[in-house]
């Protein structure tokens, strides 16, 4: 199991605990959405710390997706150029539909979660 598997099954295993990640404006906030056993919960965002690098590209990615869906099917600028964005997932994927020359083409960029 690589470092990012590993990210994802301790995000997992902390909204199980009532623990939640979140990226708000470039941070990664710690919310303590349930009440547990505090001690258990200190032992698991230390580990969730340890993954902190992939911790933050998952979560960003989950808000850039998020994000995306208020923008479905408005043109939007990226490094594929001008386009249309067509869909987002909870990875921080842009499916989006560039015209360069008359003719669709259609593209992904993953701003985060890579």
């Amino acid at each position: 199991m690589d470092r990012r598997e590993k990210a994802k099954e301790l995000i997992e295993r902390a909204k199980r605990r009532g623990i939640r990640l979140d990226f708000d404006s470039g941070l990664v906030l710690v919310k303590l959405s349930a009440p547990g056993d505090l001690g258990e919960q200190k032992k698991l965002i230390a580990e969730l710390y340890r993954y902190l690098g992939e911790d933050r590209r998952l979560v960003e990615g989950g808000a850039i997706g998020d994000r995306a869906t208020m923008y479905l099917h408005q043109q939007i600028w990226s490094e594929l150029g001008q386009g249309t964005l067509i869909g987002s997932s909870g990875d921080g994927t842009l499916s989006i539909s560039v015209d360069e020359t008359g003719a669709a083409a259609e593209g992904n960029l993953r701003f985060a979660g890579t």
